[in-house]
């Protein structure tokens, strides 16, 4: 179970049911700083956990786990001026696609990222196979998905279902909703 906190004064807690498949009883395995869990368990290989550490901006970083106990210690992936993720598994696959906040503002979200693991974070690689080393720390990197036409990016062919390409068909200067009534006839 992991338990989102903000920031080093108050960190988040993983726990771990005592008995295999039972919720009647936890410990608690690790406390450490991270918010926005997204853990992943991957069976036999064990769990990576993605998440974002409020350092000077939002950063992101992973961890993994064998067993759920021992965790390494946080891996930054990217810190360039702030970002939000979203990720899945497939397989034993991690997928994880990102934005970044130019000059750490939240209201100016820009550009798409994506990266994937196949072992628990130990390697990253981009759409195109590619391998990188993380942490990424500039806007240009080569994880930058390349855009298709306005509010649309090509992810790749190697990601199956909605995940191919992802349409964001409302754009707009500020963190203001873009829909008027026309478009939304409910509002």
């Amino acid at each position: 179970m992991f338990v989102s906190r903000r920031s080093r004064q108050r960190p988040g807690f993983v726990y771990r049911s005592r008995e295999p498949y039972d919720h009647t009883a936890f410990e608690q395995v690790i406390e450490v700083e991270f918010t926005y869990p997204q853990p992943w368990w991957l069976g036999e290989a064990g769990c990576l956990h993605l998440f974002t550490q409020y350092t000077r901006v939002r950063e992101l970083y992973c961890s993994h786990s064998s067993t759920g106990r021992d965790w390494t210690p946080p891996r930054k992936l990217a810190g360039m001026v702030g970002h939000y993720q979203i990720s899945r598994s497939i397989g034993d696959r991690v997928l994880t696609a990102f934005n970044a906040h130019p000059d750490g503002n939240v209201d100016l979200r820009t550009n798409l990222y994506y990266l994937e693991t196949r072992n628990l974070g130990e390697s990253w690689h981009t759409i195109t196979g590619h391998e990188i080393t993380p942490p990424l720390s500039d806007f240009s990197h080569p994880v930058r998905t390349d855009a298709l036409a306005p509010g649309e990016w090509l992810i790749g062919e190697t990601v199956p279902g909605p995940w191919r390409t992802l349409h964001l068909p409302g754009t707009t200067r500020t963190w203001e909703a873009s829909l008027s009534k026309r478009d939304n006839p409910g509002a």
